[in-house]
């Protein structure tokens, strides 16, 4: 996992924390390489454990919008929102409106 995707999933991840709902996770079973700085990763703002149940869990996916590059579990059908610079699925649906 690069920079990009780890910085966006932690800034994500405060951001809806702050104005949505603590019960938010960041994670990944992706190892960061060495564009992420160790300075980062042993922050107070370092990636969450992967829940133990998350297979009913709405998901939101950054830096990543092929499926060929998702994560084992990760349902589609419960993904909320995409975000990327590169094409692949895109998911328009606005996330208040998935999560109300």
């Amino acid at each position: 996992m690069d920079i990009d995707a780890y910085a966006s999933m932690l800034a994500y991840r405060e951001l809806l924390r702050a104005t949505i709902s603590e019960d938010i996770y960041a994670f990944s079973n992706a190892i960061a390489n060495q564009t992420v700085p160790p300075m980062l990763r042993n922050s107070k703002y370092v990636l969450d454990k992967k829940p133990t149940v998350i297979e009913s869990a709405n998901i939101i996916l950054v830096d990543v919008s092929d499926p060929e590059y998702f994560e084992e579990f990760v349902d589609e059908n419960h993904i909320l929102e995409i975000i990327d610079h590169y094409p692949g699925r895109i998911n328009s649906q606005p996330l208040q409106q998935n999560l109300a």
